[in-house]
């Protein structure tokens, strides 16, 4: 019966540590995903600034 116990409480002591491992890791990989998103949104709003002052010059001549 002792035995027993303790092959149960290694079981549920490697599944805890099992569970905060995943955990972890997925944090870290939601953390890596939202600073690609931020990356990728801040180089889409550079390059839609430089898209709105090129248009804006090839409009100055026509509005003459």
């Amino acid at each position: 019966m002792q035995i027993a116990r303790e092959n149960v409480e290694r079981a549920v002591s490697t599944g805890q540590e099992a569970f905060g491992r995943t955990l972890k890791t997925n944090e870290a990989i939601a953390e890596l995903a939202k600073s690609q998103v931020e990356t990728a949104a801040k180089a889409t709003q550079a390059n839609v600034e430089k898209a709105t002052m090129a248009a804006a010059k090839a409009a100055a001549p026509a509005a003459k």
